[in-house]
């Protein structure tokens, strides 16, 4: 069974490494290099995929650049979060199809944040599709599903972790029954179809006059790869651990208590306590580390957190910098 693997983040690399042992890879698909700080940086799966010796191409557009792959025999195209949509010419070339291993219970959850949404919105089971792809994003029949309970002390890593590797068992699975029959597969029901868009640094904001179970499942949702944030004292602070009181009190965003360890601030109902935090232009650290710092002067049990009005402030500060580099590139222009 040959194999066009095609995956770009850390979900991705265990289902390489599980199609790998079993099956023949024949080439590695994975998004250009980025460059951060004048460093070269690799997708995981590109490093995954030279650390065992397979053939990488990196087109910054697939469809463009179709024709190697075009060129390179396969029985099977096999995607895990690539980050880019494939044509018709790719998703026809092999010679059974084209899957995806896709993070969330189909059809729910359609999109590029199928598990931070699925954590965000509090949902107690998440799990993994195995779809054909058609030019609709992840609308394919689905070949296979398994879900998972989502434990409320996890965060966005533990549930990543999780679901590439069940996901990556789920894909071995699939693959073996393509090779003996291709099954048509369930047709996704439309009218449970949920979306699950990128997020957003407006998804990011942290708002407590929202209830404190919904602020503590943002912050857990994006606590690996982004950090949900607040503004204060004209600072922005980005939370990354939190615990979730739901019997204390308080006026929305008011400190109401603060421990060695812990910096308690009510919402809407309920409160949740910050025990991991980054100030801005500063370094993550834990806030019995940041209380013992200067933080003890920054924040006072009795200050409010500013909720809404801050999120409508920033926004109204992005619109005024976006309004001088109009009026600057319009100058050029002249």
């Amino acid at each position: 069974m040959k194999i066009i693997f095609m995956g770009t983040p850390e979900f991705a690399v265990p289902v390489l490494e599980e199609i790998n042992k079993h099956f023949e890879v024949v080439l590695v698909v994975t998004q250009p290099d980025s460059r951060i700080r004048k460093k070269i940086v690799y997708s995981e799966v590109k490093m995954k995929a030279l650390e065992l010796g397979l053939p990488v191409f990196q087109p910054l557009n697939i469809n463009k650049e179709k024709d190697y792959i075009l060129n390179t025999e396969c029985d099977l195209i096999v995607t895990a979060a690539y980050g880019q949509f494939l044509g018709k010419a790719i998703l026809n070339h092999p010679k059974i199809a084209a899957i995806n291993c896709h993070g969330s219970l189909l059809p729910k959850y359609r999109g590029g944040a199928p598990i931070q949404r699925a954590i965000m919105n509090g949902e107690k089971e998440i799990g993994v599709s195995i779809i054909y792809m058609t030019a609709k994003m992840d609308a394919g029949n689905i070949l296979a599903k398994k879900g998972i309970s989502l434990p409320l002390e996890w965060g966005e890593k533990e549930a990543f972790d999780a679901l590439s590797n069940l996901g990556a068992k789920l894909t071995v699975h699939v693959i073996n029954q393509l090779a003996k029959e291709k099954k048509p597969g369930e047709i996704q029901n439309e009218e449970e179809v949920t979306f699950a868009p990128i997020i957003s640094n407006e998804d990011e904001f942290i708002s407590f006059e929202k209830e404190a179970y919904k602020v503590y499942n943002k912050i857990r949702a994006i606590n690996y790869s982004k950090g949900a944030y607040f503004n204060f004292k004209t600072e922005v602070y980005k939370i990354y651990q939190a615990k979730l009181y739901l019997n204390k009190k308080g006026n929305p965003g008011e400190i109401i208590e603060i421990t060695k360890d812990e910096i308690i601030i009510a919402c809407k109902e309920g409160a949740i306590s910050l025990l991991s935090i980054r100030r801005q232009g500063k370094n993550t650290t834990s806030v019995r580390d940041f209380l013992n710092g200067v933080g003890k002067e920054i924040f006072k049990v009795g200050e409010i957190i500013g909720g809404e009005r801050w999120k409508r402030k920033r926004l109204f500060i992005l619109v005024k910098k976006c309004l001088k580099w109009i009026k600057r590139s319009l100058k050029k222009e002249e």
